[in-house]
C-alpha cells in the first residue's frame, strides 16, 4: 500500500530567520522563516535542491544601500541605485576612485570572507581590497567584469594575509565574486572591505565623471566559505542554521540492516569542521547517547565522502572519492552488523567492518542534530531503504539514481512511505 506524507510528518524542519536564494526564473528570492524550497542554478535554472547553511552574520551595514554615506563613504565617486544594483561612478580627477565599509566587527580573529554582485558598466575592472586592522594585513584581487576572471593580485601592509578569490556567472553580465582571506597577524577582529573602480590594470587613472560599474549585495562574514546572501540595514544580521531532525522514526527505521541514499551538492566545499564536526549528509543517532549513531558527510580534512559507526565509545569511519565542487553527486551508505560499505558516483563500494550502535531514535538531515556539522550546500531527495542491498546494488544506485525506495525525504514536495499491505 502507498500513503503520502508531507516532509513535517515525519521531520521537523527549522530556521529562524528568513534566507535568501535562486527561485526556477533564476531571481534572487526571499523565503520566510521556517521555509524550506528548493534553490536553483541562476544561469542553468537547474535543480539544485534545498540550502542547507550554518549560522552566519552579515557584518556590513546597510547592504541593501549603497548610497547610504554614513555607512558607505567613498572617495571621488558617485552612487546611485540603477536597475536592482548600485551604479558607482567615477569623477573627473586623476586619482583612485573608491568606496567601502571599514573596520566592521567580525568577531573572529581568523579567516573571513567578503562576497557581492558585481557587473560591468562603462568600466569592467574591479579591484577589492580585504583588509584587517592590525598592520593592514590581507588580500588584494581584481576581478575583470567582461572576461569573467579574477586574480589575486598582492597582499597588503606589513604582514600578508593568505587566501583566495574567485567568481562565478549569474547571467546576464551579473558576477558572484568573493575573497577568502587569513589575516597574516594575530589580533583582528575587525575587517574593511573596499572597493575600487579600475581602467585597465590601474585603480589609479583620469576619471572622465560619467563611467562606472555596478555593484549589489555586499556581504562580509567569518567563515572559509561564503555563503546565501543576508541583507542588513542599520544593524548587522543574522541568518539563523538550518534544522531538519526526525524524531519519530521507530515506525520505519530497521536498526540491524538498512540503506541511506543521497543526492547533494557542495557549494564551494572548504576542508574546514563546522562546530567541530565534518558537514553531515545525514546522522542517525541515539539522542540520549550521541556517541551512537550512522552518519555519512564530507570529510572535513580533504572534502573526502565519508561514513562512520560509532558504538561503544569507538568510531568506525571510511572514506572514498573526494566530493565535487559545485556538481551534483550520488552517494549510498549500507549497514549491517560486520557488513558495511560506501558507495559514491558508482565507484567500487568500500567496506567496513563493525558492530552496530544502539537505541537509534533521531535522524539529522544535513547536521549532527546538535548545532554542529552543517552541510554548506543544496540536499535533494534522501532514500531510506530497510535492507542492506549488495554492492552491486550500491555502485548502480549512485549512478542512476533509482532505488526503488522506502521512504523518501523529497523537500518542497511529498514523502512517500511505501509498506506492504
Amino acid at each position: 500500500m502507498y500513503a503520502n506524507k508531507n516532509l513535517t510528518d515525519i521531520a521537523t524542519a527549522t530556521r529562524s530567520t528568513a534566507r535568501w536564494r535562486y527561485d526556477a526564473s533564476g531571481i534572487l528570492v526571499q523565503d520566510a522563516s521556517n521555509v524550506f524550497q528548493p534553490g536553483y542554478d541562476p544561469l542553468t535554472l537547474e535543480k539544485l535542491g534545498v540550502p542547507i547553511e550554518e549560522q552566519r552574520t552579515n557584518v556590513l551595514l546597510q547592504s541593501e544601500d549603497l548610497t547610504v554615506t554614513g555607512n558607505w563613504p567613498r572617495t571621488r565617486v558617485a552612487v546611485a541605485a540603477s536597475g536592482g544594483m548600485f551604479k558607482v561612478t567615477e569623477d573627473a580627477s586623476n586619482n583612485t576612485h573608491y568606496f567601502g565599509q571599514f573596520n566592521q566587527t567580525v568577531g573572529a580573529d581568523g579567516i573571513a570572507v567578503t562576497s557581492f554582485l558585481a557587473k560591468a558598466g562603462e568600466r569592467d575592472r574591479l579591484t577589492v581590497e580585504f583588509v584587517s586592522e592590525v598592520g593592514s594585513s590581507g588580500l588584494r584581487a581584481g576581478f575583470d567584469l567582461s572576461a569573467g576572471t579574477v586574480t589575486l593580485q598582492q597582499g597588503i601592509g606589513t604582514t600578508n594575509g593568505t587566501g583566495s578569490a574567485g567568481m562565478v556567472s549569474r547571467g546576464g553580465g551579473v558576477y558572484f565574486c568573493w575573497i577568502i582571506a587569513t589575516p597574516g597577524t594575530t589580533g583582528n577582529t575587525k575587517r574593511s572591505a573596499i572597493f575600487y573602480i579600475g581602467n585597465g590594470g590601474s585603480t589609479s587613472y583620469q576619471g572622465d565623471g560619467v563611467s562606472g560599474l555596478f555593484l549589489a549585495k555586499p556581504q562580509l562574514e567569518a567563515g572559509p566559505f561564503p555563503t546565501s546572501y543576508i541583507p542588513t540595514t542599520t544593524a548587522q544580521a543574522t541568518r539563523a542554521a538550518d534544522s531538519v531532525i526526525a524524531s519519530n522514526i521507530a515506525q520505519w527505521f530497521n536498526p540491524s540492516e538498512g540503506t541511506m541514499y543521497v543526492e547533494a551538492v557542495a557549494n564551494r566545499a572548504a576542508s574546514v569542521l563546522q562546530g567541530g564536526s565534518s558537514p553531515r549528509l545525514f546522522q542517525f543517532y541515539n539522542s540520549g547517547n550521541v556517541g551512537e549513531s550512522l552518519a555519512m558527510y564530507r570529510r572535513a580534512t580533504d572534502n573526502l565522502i565519508g561514513a562512520s559507526v560509532s558504538t561503544g565509545g569507538a568510531g568506525y569511519p571510511v572514506a572514498g572519492a573526494a566530493i565535487p565542487d559545485g556538481a551534483v553527486f550520488r552517494a549510498a551508505f549500507a549497514y549491517k552488523a560486520g557488513d558495511c560499505a560506501l558507495s559514491m558516483n558508482g565507484g567500487a563500494a568500500l567496506a567496513l567492518s563493525s558492530s552496530l550502535p544502539t537505541g537509534i531514535d533521531r535522524l539529522a538531515i544535513g547536521s549532527t542534530g546538535a548545532g554542529a556539522g552543517a552541510w554548506a550546500g543544496h540536499l535533494r531527495p534522501l532514500r531510506y531503504i530497510p535492507r542492506r542491498l549488495s554492492n552491486a546494488d550500491l555502485q548502480a544506485l549512485t549512478v542512476k539514481g533509482d532505488p526503488g525506495f522506502t521512504l523518501n525525504f523529497d523537500f518542497g514536495a511529498k514523502t512517500y512511505f511505501m509498506g506492504l499491505a
